[in-house]
């Protein structure tokens, strides 16, 4: 029985439809399932705060650590997304298909894997970025139920991009709002138990109850979206079965799945040590930051989501061989989404405080956490620059490229400009954040140096 019993019929039309119409109708659905995700990030530290401002230090710390274990994996996913649309494009169904189930099932083994080993290894690398007191305690509470859920979050990734590479970016939203309802419903009772009166009707299992809530919302959303995939929500069903591993396949998949899963892992790295160098300011400027990065990461969901969908229509452009069209989508994508920053950062800029303040009292930490936000806005819109840029070639295959100026941007621009500025110059904390801002200005320069010289176009997928 196939992947796909029926034809594959994409939700817009990439190939031929207006430029603006076509990126927004694809993207909307992608824009509101990532800030979906942004939501299950404000629950679980809204419920977290009132245990103190170590766990919210821990949960930042922990979040930051799952990002780099969760990426390790997903560069698989975007091997697997990239080959299906560009095979897509090209009208080849039948490889299409192969390639998908190759994914889906790899997906859960590798996951599984990674897991695993990181159960293992967490109490010894933990100390190692700096974790001390209170908040390692809670750190190890938290972290190692997050990560029973990782196969399951990682198959839901992989169901998502499976179904956004055929042309349907809607499914991602429903597997993603049950996700962070769940979530929603189940942290509370199992943080903070069940009370009746004076009588406490089921533990309270504080951090751990937080870290178990996401992780049986990991595992309804995983169902729910097999169970959308056999039935064919997305115009294709899906016959779950174990396939025999095909070699060319899965070379083909890890030939950018290899550089892409670098790439995140960078970003991971990046991010572990931002926050040791933020943890060796004290713990209200690592709880500040985590403050910071909700905003963050809110003004960041758009522009993933418009990411996301440069990279499939840059899959079934090529495939098409329709160059000139991919940087029609570039061109749109960028300028719009700079447009939107500015607004989104204005917003930040004025209303930063109030939104802190729901997460905590503590004067310092609300202090640092508005700092940290009007310094951050100024990168909005060359991280804009940087992801349209980058989203464009690892679209085309050339994950090893994009990889590379990833590299660059993190460990050759913006860290050693935290480093000048923070002690060299004297600028301590703020020092840090200038440097942010500086290593996302060079990179935009970099990836758009990159793009115009149109190497990525001979990537072979």
């Amino acid at each position: 029985m196939g992947l796909f019993r029926h034809r594959v019929v994409t939700s817009h039309d990439i190939l031929n439809g207006a430029i603006t119409p076509t990126l927004w109708l694809f993207t909307t659905p992608l824009v509101f399932s990532f800030m979906i995700t942004i939501v299950y990030s404000w629950i679980d530290t809204y419920f977290v705060s009132h245990l103190g401002v170590a766990a919210i230090a821990a949960i930042g710390i922990s979040e930051q650590c799952y990002f780099f274990i969760y990426t390790a994996a997903s560069g698989f996913t975007i091997g697997t997304g990239v080959i299906i649309a560009r095979r897509i494009g090209e009208g080849n169904e039948h490889e299409a298909e192969t390639v998908a189930l190759q994914g889906l099932t790899g997906i859960i083994v590798i996951a599984s894997a990674i897991m695993v080993s990181m159960q293992i290894l967490l109490p010894l690398i933990l100390p190692l970025l700096g974790v001390r007191g209170g908040t390692l305690e809670y750190v190890l509470e938290y972290l190692p139920m997050l990560l029973a859920g990782l196969p399951c979050s990682n198959l839901i990734y992989q169901m998502n991009v499976t179904a956004r590479s055929v042309g349907n970016s809607g499914f991602a939203f429903w597997t993603l709002l049950s996700f962070t309802m769940l979530n929603f419903v189940l942290a509370p009772l199992l943080i903070f138990g069940v009370k009746i009166g004076t009588r406490q009707v089921t533990p309270s299992l504080g951090m751990i109850g937080a870290g178990m809530a996401t992780a049986l919302a990991n595992v309804g959303a995983a169902l729910l979206g097999m169970m959308m995939l056999t039935r064919g929500a997305t115009r294709f069903h899906i016959s779950w079965r174990l396939p025999i591993p095909q070699v060319q396949v899965m070379r083909a998949i890890l030939g950018i799945g290899v550089p892409s899963s670098l790439q995140y892992l960078a970003v991971g790295a990046s991010r572990a040590m931002l926050m040791m160098i933020h943890n060796a300011f004290g713990t209200t400027a690592a709880a500040a930051y985590t403050l910071g990065l909700r905003l963050d990461f809110f003004v960041f969901m758009p522009i993933f989501a418009i990411g996301v969908a440069i990279e499939t229509f840059t899959g079934h452009c090529l495939g098409a061989r329709k160059v000139r069209r991919i940087f029609d989508f570039y061109r749109t994508a960028t300028v719009q989404m700079i447009g939107v920053v500015l607004m989104l950062g204005l917003g930040v800029f004025v209303g930063g405080e109030y939104f802190a303040a729901l997460f905590t009292r503590d004067a310092e930490v609300l202090s640092q956490s508005v700092a940290y936000m009007r310094v951050s806005v100024v990168s909005y819109p060359c991280f804009v620059a940087l992801i349209m840029a980058l989203r464009v070639m690892s679209g085309a295959g050339d994950a090893m490229r994009s990889m590379m100026i990833m590299v660059i941007v993190l460990f050759a621009l913006q860290l050693p400009s935290i480093i000048v500025l923070a002690w060299y110059c004297y600028l301590g904390i703020y020092g840090v954040w200038y440097g942010i801002v500086a290593g996302y200005a060079f990179g935009a320069i970099l990836a758009y140096y990159h793009l115009l010289r149109k190497k990525w176009l001979a990537a072979d997928v």
